[in-house]
Protein backbone atom coordinates (compact mmCIF):
# COMPACT_ATOMS: atom_id res chain seq x y z
CA UNK A 1 0.00 0.00 0.00
CA UNK A 2 1.42 3.65 -1.10
CA UNK A 3 0.45 5.13 2.73
CA UNK A 4 2.37 5.78 6.04
CA UNK A 5 0.48 6.21 9.01
CA UNK A 6 1.80 7.36 12.62
CA UNK A 7 0.48 9.34 15.74
CA UNK A 8 2.16 12.91 15.52
CA UNK A 9 4.36 13.35 18.32
CA UNK A 10 1.73 15.65 19.77
CA UNK A 11 -0.80 12.14 20.29
CA UNK A 12 -3.19 14.77 18.66
CA UNK A 13 -3.90 13.68 15.26
CA UNK A 14 -3.04 10.72 12.97
CA UNK A 15 -0.50 11.88 10.24
CA UNK A 16 -1.14 9.62 7.15
CA UNK A 17 1.07 9.87 3.95
CA UNK A 18 0.70 8.99 0.29
CA UNK A 19 3.09 8.23 -2.30
CA UNK A 20 2.95 6.83 -5.70
CA UNK A 21 -0.39 5.44 -7.35
CA UNK A 22 -3.67 5.39 -5.53
CA UNK A 23 -6.50 2.66 -6.35
CA UNK A 24 -9.87 2.62 -4.67
CA UNK A 25 -8.11 -0.66 -3.15
CA UNK A 26 -5.74 1.56 -1.30
CA UNK A 27 -8.21 4.26 -0.31
CA UNK A 28 -10.07 1.16 1.17
CA UNK A 29 -7.26 -0.63 2.80
CA UNK A 30 -5.72 2.79 4.56
CA UNK A 31 -9.34 3.33 5.50
CA UNK A 32 -9.61 -0.05 7.43
CA UNK A 33 -5.95 0.76 8.98
CA UNK A 34 -6.74 3.86 10.80
CA UNK A 35 -10.87 3.37 11.68
CA UNK A 36 -10.06 -0.28 12.55
CA UNK A 37 -7.07 0.24 14.46
CA UNK A 38 -8.18 0.53 18.35
CA UNK A 39 -5.88 3.70 19.12
CA UNK A 40 -5.65 5.46 15.57
CA UNK A 41 -9.63 4.87 16.07
CA UNK A 42 -10.08 7.48 18.96
CA UNK A 43 -7.93 10.19 18.05
CA UNK A 44 -10.61 11.47 15.90
CA UNK A 45 -8.02 13.22 13.54
CA UNK A 46 -5.78 12.82 10.53
CA UNK A 47 -3.41 15.11 8.50
CA UNK A 48 -3.83 13.48 5.28
CA UNK A 49 -1.13 14.21 2.79
CA UNK A 50 -1.23 13.18 -0.51
CA UNK A 51 0.95 15.72 -2.70
CA UNK A 52 3.26 13.02 -3.23
CA UNK A 53 -0.08 10.34 -4.97
CA UNK A 54 -1.05 9.52 -8.19
CA UNK A 55 -5.07 9.37 -7.72
CA UNK A 56 -6.00 6.32 -9.73
CA UNK A 57 -9.45 7.30 -8.66
CA UNK A 58 -12.75 8.79 -9.97
CA UNK A 59 -16.32 9.97 -8.33
CA UNK A 60 -17.65 6.68 -8.35
CA UNK A 61 -14.67 4.79 -6.54
CA UNK A 62 -14.51 6.98 -4.32
CA UNK A 63 -18.33 7.02 -3.37
CA UNK A 64 -17.84 2.66 -3.38
CA UNK A 65 -15.47 3.27 -0.78
CA UNK A 66 -16.92 5.78 0.93
CA UNK A 67 -20.28 3.96 1.42
CA UNK A 68 -18.93 0.04 1.25
CA UNK A 69 -16.11 0.78 3.94
CA UNK A 70 -15.74 4.21 5.54
CA UNK A 71 -18.73 5.04 6.81
CA UNK A 72 -19.87 1.58 8.15
CA UNK A 73 -15.97 1.51 10.17
CA UNK A 74 -16.51 5.15 11.16
CA UNK A 75 -19.72 4.21 12.90
CA UNK A 76 -20.59 7.45 15.64
CA UNK A 77 -17.51 8.66 16.21
CA UNK A 78 -16.60 12.22 15.32
CA UNK A 79 -13.52 12.59 12.93
CA UNK A 80 -11.76 15.64 11.26
CA UNK A 81 -9.27 15.57 8.49
CA UNK A 82 -6.89 18.19 6.80
CA UNK A 83 -6.06 17.51 3.50
CA UNK A 84 -2.66 18.08 1.95
CA UNK A 85 -2.43 18.75 -1.50
CA UNK A 86 -0.11 19.95 -4.45
CA UNK A 87 -2.76 20.62 -7.43
CA UNK A 88 -5.98 21.32 -9.07
CA UNK A 89 -6.25 17.87 -9.57
CA UNK A 90 -6.01 16.73 -6.01
CA UNK A 91 -8.04 19.58 -4.82
CA UNK A 92 -10.72 18.50 -7.11
CA UNK A 93 -10.30 14.71 -6.20
CA UNK A 94 -10.52 15.83 -2.32
CA UNK A 95 -13.16 18.12 -2.89
CA UNK A 96 -15.24 15.13 -4.48
CA UNK A 97 -14.45 12.70 -0.99
CA UNK A 98 -15.77 15.78 1.17
CA UNK A 99 -18.97 15.76 -0.56
CA UNK A 100 -19.26 12.17 -0.30
CA UNK A 101 -18.32 12.16 3.34
CA UNK A 102 -19.47 15.76 4.67
CA UNK A 103 -21.93 13.91 6.55
CA UNK A 104 -19.85 11.86 8.95
CA UNK A 105 -16.31 13.48 8.66
CA UNK A 106 -15.28 17.40 8.80
CA UNK A 107 -12.84 17.93 6.61
CA UNK A 108 -10.26 21.00 4.79
CA UNK A 109 -7.66 21.22 1.96
CA UNK A 110 -4.91 22.95 2.36
CA UNK A 111 -1.57 23.49 0.48
CA UNK A 112 0.60 24.72 3.41
CA UNK A 113 1.14 22.17 6.34
CA UNK A 114 0.91 24.67 9.58
CA UNK A 115 -2.29 26.06 8.31
CA UNK A 116 -3.62 22.92 8.18
CA UNK A 117 -1.98 21.73 11.24
CA UNK A 118 -3.29 24.59 13.15
CA UNK A 119 -7.09 23.66 11.57
CA UNK A 120 -7.08 20.48 12.43
CA UNK A 121 -6.05 20.90 16.19
CA UNK A 122 -8.23 23.55 16.82
CA UNK A 123 -11.60 23.33 18.36
CA UNK A 124 -13.88 25.08 15.16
Amino acid sequence: MPSTREIDPTGRFVRATWTGDVTQADVEAGSIEIFGHPILSEIGRSLTNIRGAQLMVNGADINAATVGTIIPMLGNRRWRTAYLVAGSFQYGMCRQFIAYTEQYIVSAIFTDEAEAIAWLVSDA
